[in-house]
């Protein structure tokens, strides 16, 4: 790593100082500040390389947004690994060409995806599966990756062009491929979300959409690049998504239909207004988009991005121009 380069990982330490007691993230009944995430990074990362992993090598990722899946790529930033983002709701022949691209010496899963899990072993993967709930004849337990030191480490960093994360695109004549990306990639995407957004609106992060796509990955990283709270939510349920927009003051979430719908059905039935919530981002039709402006005091921005190399080419909020794909966003040009 560069002396002049800055990575997620200076983040999580800079975090960890200038906002020590903040929540930094929130899954299920765990809350951790920004001071107790440096301790789990470390503590992973520290556990991985004990397990024998090396810079360079991969590990496929087959779950639900949750704390371990943010954790594990957070400590892959810091040893070099590369993580494989399976895309849960692919079947498990799609997975297994996925795999057998990326060839990765691990795969960590949660238990309701063990029968996928099950048919993946057959591809000889090099290393145990794991499992983030229990172990079992198949799998051993994520908790093996940890060690009980989350004193830093004193291995050099990985450069932040080197790559980080492969996301599966959509399938090319039946053969889906793997975008590689690197931390500079990503962080270019949160500081599109960050100019155009606003600070103040991604404070508070519902992540709605899966991490392992590209844009609910660079949400949540905008969020916690610039000292918010991202409360993950493992599916979609509506009710709990306008239950937790209320109790923990978010501020935004991304959205492909049918989510912002039923998010603000169930607010209406709830007779809640959304107090908190400044901004949604994503794909709707004219419809939803008047509704959330309507009864709520939030925005909503519309796009292009390219697939899943890259968050917002273009950008705009949507009433600027209804029916249009934004403008151009600080990073890129359009021309046509």
């Amino acid at each position: 790593m560069s002396l002049r380069e800055h990575s997620i990982y200076d983040c999580i330490v800079n975090n960890a100082r200038n906002y020590s007691d903040e929540i930094a993230l929130v899954s299920g009944d765990l809350r951790l500040t920004y001071r107790e995430v440096p301790l789990h990074v470390n503590s992973l990362a520290r556990g991985l390389l004990n397990m024998g992993f090396e810079k360079g090598d991969r590990i496929g990722v087959l779950l639900n947004n949750c704390a371990e899946y943010a954790l594990l790529l957070a400590a892959c930033t810091r040893i070099g690994l590369i993580t494989v983002c399976l895309n849960t709701r692919t079947s498990a022949d799609e997975m297994c060409k996925i795999l057998e691209q990326t060839k990765p010496k691990a795969l960590i899963f949660q238990k309701s995806y063990e029968q996928q899990a099950d048919e993946l072993r057959d591809l000889h993967i090099n290393r145990q599966l794991y499992c983030i709930d229990e172990a079992s004849i198949l799998s051993s337990s994520f908790d093996q990756l940890l060690d009980e030191d989350p004193s830093p480490l004193t291995e050099p960093q990985p450069s932040v062009d080197e790559g980080w994360l492969i996301i599966p695109t959509a399938a090319v004549d039946g053969i889906p491929k793997g975008a590689l990306l690197s931390q500079r990639n990503v962080m270019a995407s949160a500081d599109v979300h960050l100019h155009h957004f606003g600070r103040e609106a991604i404070k508070g992060h519902l992540v709605a959409l899966p991490i392992f796509h590209v844009m609910g990955l660079t949400s949540a990283w905008a969020t916690f690049i610039s000292g918010g709270k991202n409360v993950l939510l493992k599916q979609f349920d509506e009710k709990l998504a306008v239950n937790l927009i209320d109790s923990e003051d978010l501020t935004y979430f991304g959205s492909f239909p049918p989510v912002l719908e039923r998010v603000l059905d169930t607010a209406k039935e709830s007779s809640s207004v959304l107090e908190s919530l400044k901004l949604v981002y994503g794909l709707e039709g004219a419809e939803n988009i008047n509704r959330l402006q309507e009864e709520t005091g939030a925005v909503f921005w519309t796009g292009f991005g390219q697939a899943e190399t890259t968050a917002f080419v273009t950008a705009s909020p949507a009433s600027e121009c209804p029916g249009a794909s934004g403008r151009p966003t600080l990073i890129n040009s359009v021309l046509l």
